[in-house]
């Protein structure tokens, strides 16, 4: 393995590769467009990775299972879905930011969950735990090597995963307020995956991406993840209030098609649905969601 620095010393603190928007909010204007063709005759959903692999996926089936019914899970980002929402290419898209402050402001939502988002680091790390305040510092740049937390006399290679850089990213929220001050020896990655990447080429590296999709690569020894003031990144320990770093997950849609969206939402909502987001993420109950009652007003 080489070294972050040694291999991106020019770029550093550049906006970095940029993959095309696949997984990932890019914040381009939501246009609503004509549709030619009519709304799919099955639900249909659009937007981020993290719903997709999170529970969409396993959710789609598991309804057609017990209902008949097909759920289309389409791809493409958060902008990607509130582009085929407000063009009615899609009855649901998925948004892992606030709807506040998006593009999806104005269209109606229900919150589904919570996703955790965790630091991870690549496996040569020598720490195994961050206090709340140090990783404030490191993010933004007043903590730059890993001597400064009781590591070797190294740089610190902080890869940034830089997307909805004009909407209240949840983690850009909770570390900086919301303002892009991140460190200027940070690499930029657009994409979760590259983000991913990243981390796992580069010795001693560190960034935060969503739980989900990281999972399975710390599960496989490719990347650690650290605990944050002793508490673990987890579904206990978010619904206990100990580990304070997530992200809201929310489905939107301009117009409710009852026939097709209620029986979908009262699956979602109901105890197998449940189980299912609680696999990868912090499930929200019908009760807490407004749901069904929001619908009614």
């Amino acid at each position: 393995m080489v070294g972050l620095y040694a291999a991106f010393g020019a770029i550093a603190g550049s906006r970095g590769p940029v993959l095309p928007a696949q997984d990932v909010c890019v914040t381009r204007p939501a246009q609503t467009r004509s549709v030619g063709a009519r709304m799919p005759a099955d639900l249909s959903f659009a937007g981020t990775r993290l719903f997709k692999e999170g529970f969409l996926d396993e959710l789609a089936q598991a309804f057609m299972q017990h209902t008949g019914r097909r759920v289309h899970v389409l791809g493409g980002g958060c902008d990607d879905g509130i582009a085929a929402v407000r063009g009615m290419m899609a009855h649901v898209g998925g948004l892992c930011c606030p709807v506040r402050g998006s593009g999806a402001q104005g269209l109606d939502h229900l919150i589904v969950g919570h996703d955790v988002k965790a630091v991870l680091a690549h496996p040569s790390v020598p720490i195994d735990d961050l206090r709340w305040d140090d990783l404030r510092h490191l993010v933004a740049g007043r903590i730059t090597t890993w001597s400064q937390l009781g590591g070797p006399n190294r740089p610190i290679p902080l890869v940034v995963h830089d997307h909805c850089p004009d909407y209240i990213e949840p983690a850009r929220d909770l570390l900086l307020k919301n303002r892009p001050e991140w460190s200027r020896r940070a690499l930029f990655a657009k994409t979760d995956q590259k983000h991913l990447d990243l981390l796992m080429r580069f010795d001693l590296s560190i960034g935060v991406n969503s739980w989900i999709l990281a999972e399975p690569l710390v599960a496989a020894g490719k990347l650690k993840r650290l605990t944050i003031d002793g508490v673990q990144p987890g579904i206990d320990s978010v619904r206990a209030r100990r580990y304070r770093l997530t992200g809201p997950m929310n489905m939107i849609f301009r117009e409710w098609h009852a026939d097709l969206m209620a029986p979908f939402f009262d699956f979602l909502y109901g105890e197998v649905g449940q189980k299912i987001l609680a696999r990868r993420m912090v499930p929200v109950p019908a009760s807490a969601a407004g749901y069904p009652r929001l619908l009614r007003t």
